[in-house]
């Protein structure tokens, strides 16, 4: 906003008085262009007005960029607080993870043991049922087939 500032002077013409603003040599004024005359006491209230909306809209922004400041530390704090949580929940899955695969290797182990003596039992019922079908003879002598391999005896070299 620019201000020229100017004289009105009052002059009688006729039987009314009319008044005059003369503006000096280098005004920007175009010839017929309307403007605006305002007292200084209307324009320091102005600029009062103007002073006093400038201090609430700075003390709004202050508000304003206080509560976006305020509200990106609750979500740093709950972005915080969920890696946190994410991060407990990881090693509690790291965890769950160990324990199972011992689970499953200790499985492994008794299922592999469990193989093993199941192959044994089997091959203890075929010595049962060959030593079972031996003949009268056979027993009474107390002869074992060569490929039986009893516990605690040892093979036959005859």
């Amino acid at each position: 906003m620019n201000i020229y500032e100017s004289k009105a002077r009052k002059y009688k013409k006729g039987k009314s008085y009319q008044w005059s603003i003369p503006l000096y040599k280098g005004h920007p004024f175009d010839d017929e262009q309307d403007i605006i005359i305002i007292l200084p006491e209307d324009l320091h209230e102005l600029q009062s007005k103007v002073d006093e909306l400038q201090h609430q809209y700075d003390t709004c922004m202050d508000e304003c960029q206080n509560k976006v400041k305020e509200r990106e530390r609750e979500w740093q704090e709950q972005v915080e607080k969920a890696e946190s949580e994410l991060n407990q929940i990881k090693d509690q899955y790291r965890e769950l993870q160990q324990e199972h695969n011992k689970v499953v290797n200790k499985r492994d182990h008794d299922k592999e043991r469990l193989i093993k003596a199941l192959k044994e039992v089997s091959q203890r019922e075929q010595v049962i049922r060959e030593l079972q079908g031996r003949n009268v003879f056979d027993r009474i002598f107390n002869r074992i087939p060569e490929h039986i391999q009893l516990p605690g005896s040892k093979p036959n070299d005859d």
